[in-house]
C-alpha cells in the first residue's frame, strides 16, 4: 500500500473517533476502511507517534474501543481533520502568488499550527500533499498589481466608484476611465485573476485582466447594485464559456468515437445537452457568449471535433484549420 493511501486513511480514522462519542472498536474500524486488523492496530500506533491522545475505553455495551480525545483545543472548534483541508487550501493558493490573498492565508494557517505539537502539524502537512493540485500556465502577479489588489478588494465588498488606469492587449494603450467594480473572479482555466466591473453609464459589465490595471483611485462615494445590474452580472457569468463575454448563441459540436468518453465525463458548460451517436460519437449542444475562447476549445480536440452549428462558426473554424495546413506546408526555416 503506498504511503498516500495511508496517510489518506489514518486522516479517516482520526474523522471517524472524533465524530463518534464512545469511540470504536478497532475491529469496526478495520472493516470500515477494508483493512486487516493488525493494518488499523499499525495506523493507531502512527497516530499515537504523531502525537494524538488514543485510548481504549469500554463503552456503554461492553465493548473496548479506542477514544480519540482533543488534546489540544483549537479556536472556533476546529477539528483537526479540517486543518488538513485548510493546508490543502494554502497549497491552491499558490496560483495566487504575489496577492494578498495568499499572504492572508499563509499567516492564519501559520497562527493555527503554532497550537498544535510539532508531530502532529508534520502528520497534518503529510496529509495534505497527498491532495497535492498541479496548476501551470498561471499568470505572474506583478508588483503594481499586487499592490492595488488590497484597494480593489475593499472597493468590490464595499462598493466603492474608483478610476481605472487599465492596458487592453489590443490597444496597446493605457486608458482611465470610471468603474464600478462588481466582483472579483479568479478563473482557473486563464491561470490569473479578473475583475467584473460596470463602467458608468453602460449597463453591461466589462471584465478586466488584474494584472494589466496600472492605476486605482477610489473616487470617495458609493454606489448601489441594481437588480437589473445583478441580473447582468449573473447573466454574463453564466453565458460566458470562459471569461469573456459576448452576444450569447448556441454551438453544436461532434466528436469522435474515441474522444466522446473525454467529453462525457465533464461538465464543459452549464447549458450543455449531450446528443449520443449511432456510431458512439457524441454531439454536445451548449450556449456560449465567446467566439474566441470557444475555437480555442475545439481546435484544442483537432480532428476529433467537428462544429455542426452555427455556420459561421464552422466556416471559422476551417479557415484556421486551412492556415494551420498552409503554415505547416511552407518550407521549413533552416536550424
Amino acid at each position: 500500500m503506498s504511503d498516500s493511501r495511508q496517510v489518506v486513511r489514518q486522516l479517516d480514522i482520526l474523522r471517524s473517533l472524533q465524530a463518534s462519542r464512545y469511540g470504536l472498536p478497532t475491529d469496526e474500524l478495520a472493516r470500515q476502511y477494508g483493512a486487516t486488523i493488525r493494518t488499523l492496530q499499525r495506523d493507531l500506533g502512527d497516530l499515537k507517534e504523531a502525537g494524538f491522545v488514543i485510548s481504549r475505553r469500554r463503552r456503554p455495551d461492553g465493548r473496548l474501543c479506542n477514544h480519540l480525545a482533543v488534546a489540544v483545543a483549537l479556536p472556533l472548534n476546529i477539528a483537526l481533520f479540517e486543518m488538513a483541508a485548510l493546508l490543502f487550501m494554502e497549497t491552491l493558493a499558490e496560483a495566487l502568488a504575489g496577492t494578498p490573498f495568499q499572504d492572508d492565508l499563509h499567516a492564519l494557517t501559520h497562527r493555527l499550527l503554532q497550537l498544535l505539537p510539532e508531530d502532529q502539524v508534520a502528520f497534518l502537512r503529510r496529509a495534505a500533499e497527498v491532495y497535492a493540485p498541479h496548476v501551470r500556465g498561471r499568470k505572474p502577479i506583478a508588483p503594481p498589481a499586487a499592490q492595488l489588489l488590497a484597494t480593489l478588494n475593499r472597493a468590490v465588498l464595499e462598493q466603492q466608484r474608483c478610476q481605472v488606469t487599465y492596458r487592453s492587449l489590443e490597444g496597446n494603450q493605457d486608458k482611465t476611465y470610471p468603474i464600478e467594480p462588481l466582483r472579483l473572479l479568479y478563473y482557473m482555466e486563464a491561470g490569473g485573476l479578473y475583475l467584473v466591473a460596470r463602467v458608468p453609464p453602460y449597463e453591461d459589465p466589462i471584465t478586466l485582466a488584474v494584472e494589466r490595471i496600472r492605476g486605482l483611485e477610489p473616487l470617495g462615494d458609493h454606489f448601489c447594485v441594481s437588480p437589473p445590474l445583478a441580473m447582468a452580472t449573473e447573466t454574463r457569468l453564466r453565458d460566458t464559456f470562459g471569461i469573456i463575454a459576448g452576444a450569447p448563441f448556441e454551438a453544436r459540436i461532434r466528436f469522435s468515437p474515441a474522444r466522446a468518453p473525454y467529453i462525457r465525463e465533464r461538465i464543459w458548460h452549464l447549458s450543455q445537452q449531450l446528443e449520443e451517436q449511432p456510431d458512439g460519437g457524441v454531439v454536445i449542444a451548449l450556449q456560449a457568449a465567446s467566439p474566441y475562447e470557444i475555437k480555442a476549445w475545439i481546435l484544442s480536440h483537432g480532428a476529433a471535433a467537428q462544429v455542426l452549428s452555427p455556420d459561421w462558426l464552422r466556416d471559422q473554424i476551417m479557415t484556421e484549420l486551412q492556415a494551420a495546413v498552409q503554415g505547416y506546408g511552407q518550407q521549413r526555416a533552416p536550424r
